[in-house]
């Protein structure tokens, strides 16, 4: 718009209190993609009281949730879903691993060990609903990157590609897609490549 200010950069104190907030934005994020509140509202505006019943939620608590939401901007349109992405975040298993993010900066353990004692992605071959919502995190993160990581290198020089540790291919796929050339291999753990 003609004549309307520039935006201004945030003062450091301003820069910290949005620090502060992170974690308390991400539980409300988290809260909305769980309940599917984004799809929900797909068709078009809704009520609390409608939302919250087809969510099987308490209708106040929702309306406190989306409130805070919407005065950022978060149900404004987006290209690119990153629901996936905080079910990841807003799980126990991500909180808890970064829960020790203390323990692990002074033993130079992952938080991940310290707060479940055991590998990742041992426990996940033991937790296959969580290794799921991971699982479409990665992908999800992968399908907003990949298509500029297949463009950046050159691939089709290559005969084969392997793809050790891709979860279920994403990235892989999109590198074979781009690059008629290779062909590719993916590796993964037993539980994740089923």
């Amino acid at each position: 718009i003609s004549g309307a200010p520039a935006p201004s950069t945030p003062t450091p104190e301003q820069r910290l209190r949005t620090i502060l907030t992170g974690a308390t934005m991400t539980q409300l994020a988290y809260v909305a993609a769980r309940y599917g509140i984004a799809d929900r509202l797909q068709s078009g505006p809704t009520s609390v009281d409608e939302l919250a019943t087809a969510a099987g939620v308490h209708a106040d608590s929702l309306y406190r949730c989306l409130r805070c939401l919407a005065g950022y901007g978060v149900f404004v349109g987006t290209p690119r879903s990153l629901k996936a992405q905080f079910l990841v975040r807003g799980e126990d298993f991500f909180w808890r691993a970064f829960g020790a993010l203390r323990e692990s900066v002074r033993t130079g353990r992952t938080g991940f060990d310290i707060a479940y004692g055991q590998n990742t992605f041992d426990w996940f071959k033991d937790h296959p609903e969580e290794a799921r919502i991971f699982d479409e995190g990665q992908a999800e993160l992968t399908r907003a990157l990949g298509v500029g990581i297949s463009k950046a290198y050159p691939f089709g020089r290559a005969r084969r590609i392997l793809d050790i540790g891709g979860g279920n291919g994403t990235l892989l796929t999109q590198i074979l897609e781009d690059h008629a050339g290779p062909t590719g291999t993916l590796f993964d753990l037993p539980h994740v490549v089923e």
